[in-house]
């Protein structure tokens, strides 16, 4: 099976280790951490996340709805890192936990 490694326009950080923060580039990096190291498997957005990044691996769906999908999962799972300022390989904020609905969040583009 050929398989491509594809890179997002922005990368995603994500706090699966320690809560140090890692950086996910692509589907195929985003689908790796989701099979082998998520912390919340088998929710409904880390199943859509997975189904989408094994499309765009295989250059069959896109690969920014991946990435959107990956972020939902991450978002989740509650380990989606947001960064500011110029800075960016330094973790500001892990966000812990679910929202409620209509509490919205700003996510990084």
């Amino acid at each position: 099976m050929l398989k491509f490694d594809i890179k997002w326009i922005a990368p995603i950080r994500v706090g699966v280790f320690d809560n140090e923060a890692t950086v996910v580039e692509g589907p195929m990096q985003a689908l790796a951490l989701l099979h082998e190291d998520w912390p919340a498997p088998g929710g409904k957005h880390h199943q859509l996340a997975m189904q989408e990044c094994k499309l765009a691996c295989h250059e069959l769906g896109r690969s920014e709805k991946a990435r959107e999908a990956f972020m939902a999962a991450a978002l989740e799972a509650g380990i989606l890192v947001f960064a500011q300022g110029k800075n960016l390989n330094r973790k500001r904020a892990v966000l812990r936990g679910g929202l409620l609905p209509g509490q919205g969040q700003a996510l990084p583009v």
